[in-house]
Formats: structure tokens, sequence, C-alpha cells
């Protein structure tokens, strides 16, 4: 199989075939274009014939991308101030780089989405986007449900935690986990208040689930068994 970059076109696979009678290309949702040549036509020929259905092949292309954004976007969500841009390019290895509003992954147009160094490159990009986001937000939140419930704490420490959305220490510093970014809003609160909960209680007798339940006119159950349906780890 040899594969070509077409500009205009895209990523063109060409497989030579005993039994093929036409030139046939296909396309698949990792926006790429398999072409079946007979081997009495040559690449020349084959890159012609693209060239020739060129209005056709962006039709059907553009499906594809469309495909693949909606199986990027279900499988590698970007975060709430950043979204997610696949860039398909000639280069060997993927990147990321984060602007004021994307996380731009560019990697090799030999690979897709599902290729683990890419994988590992979006994953990598999301924690960036993460990490600034939660520098800018989650401090001043700690601060402002602080004020308003009259808690104290030391200090707040940004982690990219495993397992855990928070913790706090017998010298009442705050850790925070910084995929808390990708919660709804009222689940962040209800992690820092947590929190600040155990800066008064530190563990989790029943004076700490009384006092974290007063900040609520709901049971709090229903906020412990939502924040169950999110994983610390999960893009």
């Amino acid at each position: 199989m040899k594969t070509k970059f077409i500009e205009d076109i895209g990523i063109i696979h060409f497989t030579r075939r005993k039994n093929a009678k036409r030139i046939i290309a296909k396309f698949y949702p990792d926006q790429t274009i398999r072409v079946t040549i007979p081997y009495y036509s040559s690449y020349k020929q084959a890159i012609s014939f693209l060239h020739e259905n060129k209005k056709e092949i962006k039709q059907k292309l553009e499906k594809a991308s469309e495909k693949q954004k909606k199986i990027s976007e279900d499988n590698f969500r970007g975060t709430k101030k950043h979204k997610l841009k696949l860039i398909p390019e000639d280069r060997k290895n993927p990147s990321s780089e984060l602007t004021g509003s994307h996380i731009i992954i560019r990697y090799p147009f030999q690979k897709n989405v599902y290729n683990p160094s890419v994988q590992e490159t979006i994953r990598s990009g999301i924690t960036k986007a993460l990490k600034k986001e939660a520098r800018v937000y989650l401090p001043e939140k700690v601060k402002e449900l602080a004020k308003e419930h009259r808690f104290s704490y030391n200090r707040i420490f940004l982690k990219n935690a495993k397992t855990i959305w928070g913790s706090c220490s017998n010298k009442k510093n705050i850790n925070l986990n910084i995929h808390l970014m990708k919660l709804p809003d009222h689940l962040i609160d209800f992690v820092i208040l947590h929190e600040l909960c155990h800066t008064v209680h530190p563990n989790h007798s029943e004076k700490f689930w009384d006092l974290l339940q007063s900040f609520y006119q709901t049971d709090i159950r229903k906020l412990r068994k939502e924040l169950k349906n999110y994983n610390t780890q999960s893009y």
C-alpha cells in the first residue's frame, strides 16, 4: 500500500488488486480515502481520476469530516473554555497548542485520532487547558464560598489527581483536582463546600454531614450520587 497526501483532496491510501476492474475510491470516518487500482492502471492515472472527480470527493470528505468531528467530540471532550480542534497535517509527530479558546491538536495525516500517540497528545492538551482554567476559577470560587459561609482556610493547592476530587489537610490546606473543571458548576461548589466543611470537622462524622447538609435545601445524597457519574481522569 502506498500513501500520499494530495493537496485540496486529502490523505490517499493506494492499493493494487489483481481482481479490480476499475479505479475505486472509498471514504472512511478518519478522513482518509482508500483507492483501489487495477494492475493495468498506474498511480498517475489514479491521481488523475481523483482530480477529475474532485468536486464529488470534496462533498464526501465533508460528510466524513463531520462524522469524524462527532466521533472526536464524543470521545475527547474539550473544556469549559477551550474547544478541541483536530488538524491532520504532513508531519511526523502529533503536537498540542493552547490558545485563548482552542486546544489545537496537529497530528500526522497517516494516523487517526484513535492512534495511541494522538490520544496521549489530546489528553495532554486537555490537561493543559484544565490547569489554566483551574488556576483562574477554583481559588476565586473557594474564596467566594468561604466568605459566604464563614469558613477560614490556609492555602489552596491544585493537583492533577487520579482518584479524588479534593482533600483538606490538618493545617486547613485545601487540595483541589484540576479535573473539577469538567464538572457542572453546582458539583464544583459541592466539592469545595465538602472540603471547607473539613476545616471544621476533619472526618466524615455525623456532625460533618449535618454541616454540609445545612447549606442545601435538597438531600445532599442526590449530589453525592450525581458526582459518582463522573470520573476524575475521563476525557
